[in-house]
């Protein structure tokens, strides 16, 4: 269920799930024999320090996910010869082993082919082995011989590589039967036969590992070798999936078909990042990645790559160091004592208490009943139409009460005394009173809940049905959390805090949270006692010291949070063992405040969470306020189909119809993941789906706050520890229970998100700290089961009125972050934003504001564990550029303490950081800066962009509006290390940042072409993308005029897109196999107003024939036709074109129509412009060629790089009033697509045509322009050498002295040349 809040988690040790604590191993005890081996199966088995031993020998290769078979491999009989009342065991050493693969994180699946599968599923039941198993497939056959009916595999594996999404080479299987064996092991699954007399037993075990790890590492090595080059497709590397717990992955080095977030050719960046050194060693890569050291996460063998993190998967362990968990101190409450502890003082201010009003029924009364008190053992229910009064002297001594159920139009009340039920079951139809809204209890109750036979564990509740009322007021301490005011070191025994701590008393639970940035590795989050307070009330005073230092400084601080409460509901000890305890469900009314849940919620239980607010509906006037979730087992507070609910100043915290709700100011912390938590290698992330292991599978990313609705408001809150701190999944379509309801909660506005703050997070994946991520589906042809994918997953955000809309995400801190925020798009603003110790400071795809930011890399906390090995992580930087698919502008913001590091090399941080490893995913004009603040930054460490041999490195570029982010005064642009990127005067070329910086003249823009050869070039997302090797390199393009040494240009690849400078530089394609019989440039991203002169080379006498095509608006079609000069094409409009008898010249001109209006992404006068999808082009046909490819032979010359253009244009001050606006601010007139004009459609009456104006065509014919903008006019007018047409060049005509002569000067030509500009 998508969860609204994920877990105030934990805040506090031990919250699972999204508040959830860790896997504890649960052993599986061996029962009394059954069958025919009884003395056998009552040896000792196998210890679980044994398999822990075993299991850390193969941590560099363990199998995903473990098949077994049932009768004789698990357990040592045939189910099919007893029946469902008889008592099952297993073989001796089989508990250990299902530990101790579950602690390792492997998820296990049972295949068996039973004719009494209700007899195996009792077993399964008794033995207490369905929640440990992530599918289990039990087929019907006739009898233990049948081999007519499903074979394993052909529906058993099947149906578990379909459920987990594992490829069969990453699954281990165990049977006794060799038929079996042999047939999966077809399936390209390892496969192992058993002796029915021991089962599967460690030594089974170690040799499946060693079988398992033998034949990965074989697959990997061959393949890997087969091709001789890492470089060519085929080949294979391993890389790290997971950092923390570290796995790593055998992968193929080519490019699937599918989308952006395929991970193309990954090996190749190890082969890209060291291929100068292939020439004097051509042997260096082969068979050898080398990538280690070139620091790309790529990696020859596993155990390499295992080996190069910290720490190794054989030393992770839940809590590798620091505090235990076990350890933290339980809660304490006073026993039920005659007389009764009443607390209340007299002072109180409080009215309308529920205990003092008359008419009250006491408990312990047989009138109340009608003459006899009620048993404790029996399920009591309270008379209709009475309230009654419990009291700690009415209860039995010692008693545990069944059940309490309170019917509708009865009363319970709670009298203000120290009290402590023990009960197994509560149900809430009428009414459950502990004080009430303005009557808060002084004193202390406590409701312990226990297992009893006969009540179903689900049901050890306090369960609020449809109708009734629950009304619990503990007594109010405030604040329920605050920060430390500085920071407190190891060994303190006092904590100074930032606000005055109202009614914190000796005795009290607080917990401080770490601030070092893996929590899971190094648990330093410390649960103490108070001893006083200080008469200020900001300063705690503990009774033992600190273990660990707490950062308090001006950055970031420590969240100190309040655990106890006066009111307890907690689950018994027995609870502990199978971490279910109680829940607190509410289908009807409740209001909660300064309630401590201990040892609640239920384990991998949909439904079963310490507070629940269920299918409520409108909830406004409920609440769930200044509560604490300790040591939950199942998130912490779950909002499933209700609205207007008010959660907050809670310490500690679910499909997406929830709307309109209030989290505010709450605290989570230490939460964790439910086994492996979900990882990858690209953006693709990993796929879960529910099983018994994983009821929910999102908790495999469990967060604190967990919200898969963004129409509520989220404001104030912290979350410390977890996968991220928050997480927004995509949630298409509601889930569970609600999924008929007719909304997409993806597209539902951004209600707020204000305020909030997140830290020590973000590690086991690239993950942010506040993620926008992830997609939570059900699939309606497997039973609604549910699915969740961690990777790239967009939000299509929508206003009331359906329109598109941002997601505003305001004044947020984050810190200690593999990345802070992070969001894969569409559009997001994100303003008001402190980030500070992070690998990355922040990632917006889509549209993407980033404003009013302030990003530091390194705090004045030096125990922050930060970043510690760099290894697989990526470079350290401010802000990283992206390859493609993002409009990013960053406005106002300031960068502190990145500093040049020569020595780390790959590993060196910067500013700003350009994506390089793609050549089929190229940058265009995506990306604008304005008012860039550098605080302690080098200068060297500004930028950088990675020299590769790929496209994403080529062509790597941003705006810098006012050069504030380079340090220079002029608007510029910033392009990447080809000469290509220097179009003209004044650009400069910095070494240590690998960018050329040019000042931004009028006219200029970054464009981008995307040049198709069919045969020859390759468009993107078709899945056939190759690797920038020099066989792939079809050509260069080049600015005009520069040639040999001098040249300007930059390799091209088979896979298509070009990204430049607008312009008169002009961009000359030369390709070394000649000239293209035809093809086709499609105008990605040119934007209206700009142009670009392109020019190719061709044999003389070609003929052509040019169009330039729309592909949706083929009324706008237009011929191409042939003038007589070259200066004819470049003051043209884009519909003429020139060949000189060697090159083709053709003026690229998108003339904008209603696709192009309002395309640009534009804040605060900083702009990315828009482009177009693959809907404009030029077809460019070379009518006269006749050879058989699609190049056609052209003798290379010495000038093939045409003249330059002559006239440098003017430098920008202000780019957004000097440079032409787009075409949405113009009234123009588009034509309409039907093959007549606007001039026709004014003369036939048609301009009040409705379909004319919402298409919005004929707007200037028609008088329709509202407010139009004229561009500015040009007040340096361009000057241009324009030579005599069919006389000498300029220089020739100066020369000849014919500067003077009257020709020459009353037609303005050679105005450069002749300096009469």
């Amino acid at each position: 269920m998508p969860q609204l809040l994920r877990s105030l988690p934990r805040l506090i040790p031990r919250l699972r799930g999204p508040c959830i604590s860790r896997h504890h191993a649960v052993s599986i005890a061996t029962s009394s024999g059954m069958g025919r081996s009884s003395a056998r199966r009552k040896a000792a088995g196998a210890s679980m320090a044994a398999v822990t031993t075993l299991l850390a020998r193969f941590a560099h290769a363990l199998p995903s996910c473990i098949v077994f078979d049932l009768d004789y491999t698990l357990w040592p009989f045939w189910c099919e010869m007893y029946t469902a009342a008889d008592s099952p065991s297993l073989y001796p050493d089989v508990p250990a082993i299902l530990d101790g693969l579950r602690a390792r994180g492997v998820l296990l699946a049972l295949a068996s082919r039973t004719p009494t599968p209700h007899v195996a599923n009792a077993f399964i039941d008794k033995l207490d082995l369905r929640h440990r198993f992530c599918s289990v497939q039990l087929i019907p056959a006739a009898d233990g011989f049948d081999q007519h009916s499903a074979q394993k595999d052909k529906a058993h594996l099947p149906n578990i590589q379909r459920e987990t999404g594992l490829p069969y080479s990453s699954l281990l299987f165990f049977d006794d039967e060799r038929g079996n064996v042999q047939k999966v092991a077809a399936l390209g699954v390892t496969s192992i036969l058993v002796s029915t007399s021991t089962g599967v037993s460690l030594q089974s075990l170690e040799e499946g590992l060693q079988e398992f790890a033998d034949r990965q590492l074989a697959a990997c090595e061959s393949l890997r070798c087969q091709a001789g080059h890492p470089q060519e497709a085929g080949t294979f590397c391993y890389v790290a999936v997971s950092i923390y717990p570290r796995n790593c992955h055998c992968v193929k080095n080519t490019c699937e078909p599918g989308s952006v977030t395929s991970n193309c050719f990954i090996c190749e960046r190890a082969w890209l990042a060291v291929q100068a050194a292939r020439a004097a060693d051509s042997q260096l890569l082969l068979c050898a990645l080398a990538a280690s050291s070139a620091g790309y996460g790529i990696y020859a063998t596993k155990p390499e790559c295992l080996a190069d993190g910290e720490p190794a998967e054989e030393d992770v362990r839940v809590d590798a160091a620091g505090v235990d968990p076990s350890t933290y101190p339980e809660p304490t409450f006073p026993a039920t004592a005659c007389p009764a502890r009443a607390r209340a003082t007299g002072n109180e201010q409080r009215s309308d208490c529920p205990f003092q009003q008359s008419g009250l029924k006491r408990w312990d009364d047989p009138s109340t009943w009608g003459g006899n008190v009620p048993s404790p053992s029996s399920t009591i229910t309270l008379p209709k139409g009475v309230k009654v009064l419990m009291g700690a002297c009415m209860l039995q001594k010692g008693a545990t009460y069944r059940q309490i159920i309170i019917p509708a139009g009865s009363e319970l009340i709670f009298a203000d005394e120290d009290m402590a039920l023990d009960v197994g079951s509560i149900v809430v139809n009428g009414a459950l009173r502990a004080g009430g809204p303005s009557c808060r209890l002084a004193s202390r109750l406590t409701l312990t809940f226990h297992s009893l036979s006969g009540i179903d564990t689900f049901n050890m509740a306090l369960w609020v049905g449809p109708g009734g009322t629950l009304d619990l007021h503990g007594k109010l301490f405030y604040p329920t959390w605050t920060r430390l005011s500085q920071t407190a070191a190891a060994g303190a025994n006092s904590l100074k805090v930032k606000d005055a701590v109202q009614g914190w008393e000796q005795g009290q639970q607080v917990v401080i949270t770490t601030t070092i940035w893996k929590d899971e590795q190094d648990n330093q989050n410390e649960v103490v006692t108070i001893d006083s307070v200080s008469a200020d009330r900001r300063t705690i005073y503990l009774a033992s010291p600190l273990k660990y230092d707490h950062y308090g400084g001006s950055e970031y601080q420590a969240e100190v949070g309040l655990l106890s409460r006066y009111i307890l509901v907690q689950g018994d000890a027995a609870a502990e063992r199978n971490q279910k305890g109680p829940h607190i469900r509410v289908e009807g009314t409740a209001r909660i405040r300064g309630v401590q849940t201990f040892r609640a919620g239920q384990i991998n239980t949909i439904g079963a969470y310490p507070f629940h607010w269920h299918m409520a509906g409108d909830a406004s006037g409920q609440m769930a306020t200044d509560n604490s979730i300790y040591r939950s087992f199942y998130r912490c507070v779950t909002i499933h189909a209700t609205n207007n609910l008010l959660v907050q100043n809670n310490v500690a915290f679910d499909d997406g119809v929830e709307e309109y709700n209030t989290i505010d100011g709450n605290l989570a912390a230490f939460v964790h993941v439910i086994g492996k938590p979900a990882a990858g290698y690209d953006q693709g992330g990993q796929t879960f789906g529910a099983s018994g292991s994983l009821a929910q599978p999102s908790d495999a990313a469990a967060s604190g706050f967990y919200i898969s609705n963004p129409n509520n408001r989220v404001t104030s809150n912290a979350a410390s520890g977890g996968y991220s701190g928050f997480i927004y999944p995509v949630v298409p379509k509601p889930t569970g229970l609600s999924r008929n309801v007719k909304i997409s909660p993806a597209m539902r506005p951004m209600l707020r998100f204000d305020g909030n703050t997140a830290h020590s997070s973000g590690y086991m994946w690239c993950a942010g700290c506040i993620y926008f991520g992830g997609r939570l589906t059900e699939d309606p042809k497997n039973g609604n089961k549910m699915y969740y994918n961690s990777g790239r997953h967009e939000f299509d955000t929508r206003d009331a009125s359906g329109k598109q809309a941002f997601i505003r995400v305001t004044n947020t801190k984050v810190f200690l972050c593999m990345v802070g925020h992070m969001s894969w798009g569409q559009r997001f603003e994100v303003e008001g934003y402190q980030a500070f110790d992070m690998v990355r400071g922040a990632t917006l795809f889509g549209q993407g504001l980033l404003k009013n930011a302030y990003i530091n890399v390194q705090s004045g906390n030096t125990r922050r564990g930060f970043p510690g090995r760099l290894s697989d992580y990526h470079p350290i930087a401010g802000f990283q550029w992206y390859d493609t698919r993002t409009m990013t502008v960053i406005k106002d913001v300031t960068f502190a303490n990145y500093v040049w590091q020569p020595q780390l090399g790959f590993y060196r941080m910067s500013v700003f950081y350009g994506m390089t490893h793609s050549d089929e995913y190229k940058p265009m004009g995506m990306s604008s800066t304005k008012n860039i603040t550098l605080k302690n930054v080098d200068y060297k460490a500004i930028a950088r962009v990675d020299e590769r041999q790929t496209g994403s490195s080529r062509m790597a570029n941003w705006l810098d509006y006012d050069g504030s982010s380079i340090q220079s005064k002029p608007p510029a642009i910033v392009g990447s290390w080809p000469a290509w990127w220097n179009v003209g005067p004044g650009c400069q070329y910095n070494n240590d940042w690998n960018v050329w910086t040019c000042p931004w003249r009028q006219g200029q823009e970054v464009g981008r072409v995307e040049l198709r050869i069919p045969g020859l070039t390759i468009a993107p997302d078709t899945g056939k993308a190759v690797p920038p090797t020099p066989a792939n390199i079809i050509g260069y393009v080049a600015v005009f005029g520069y040639r040999g040494a001098e040249a300007r240009k930059m390799d091209i690849t088979r896979n298509e897109g070009v990204t430049g400078i607008t312009g008169d530089s002009g961009w000359y394609f030369h390709f070394y196999g000649g000239a293209p019989k035809y093809q086709e440039v499609w105008l990605s991203q040119l934007p209206v107003g700009t142009h670009i002169i392109y020019a190719s080379r061709f044999p003389s006498g070609t003929q052509f024939d040019i169009n330039r095509n729309f592909k949706w608006f083929k009324g706008l079609n237009r011929k191409v036709n042939q003038v007589s000069s070259l200066n004819q094409v470049v003051s043209g409009d884009g519909l003429s074109y020139f060949f000189d008898g060697q090159h083709l010249f053709v003026k690229l001109v998108d003339p904008g129509n209603t696709e192009t209006k309002d395309i640009d992404f534009c804040r605060d006068g900083v702009c990315v412009r828009g482009s177009r999808s693959y809907s404009l082009h030029y077809a460019i046909k070379a009518t006269s060629l006749t050879c058989s490819g699609s190049l056609c032979g052209v003798a290379d010359k010495w000038d093939d790089i045409p003249d330059a253009l002559p006239g440098t244009p003017p430098i920008l001050t202000d780019p957004i009033k000097q440079r032409l606006p787009p075409i949405s601010n113009a009234c123009t007139d588009d034509q309409p697509t039907d093959g007549s004009t606007c001039a026709q459609k004014k003369k036939w009456g048609a301009c009040g045509t409705k379909w004319i104006a919402e298409a919005g065509w004929c707007a200037a014919t028609c008088g329709r322009c509202k407010g139009a903008v004229t561009p500015p006019p040009d007040t340096q007018p361009r000057c241009k050498d324009v030579a005599p047409p069919g006389g000498p060049s300029c220089k020739q005509q100066k020369a000849r002295g014919k500067c003077g002569s009257k020709v020459i000067k009353s037609k303005g030509y050679c105005k450069v040349t002749c300096k009469r500009c």
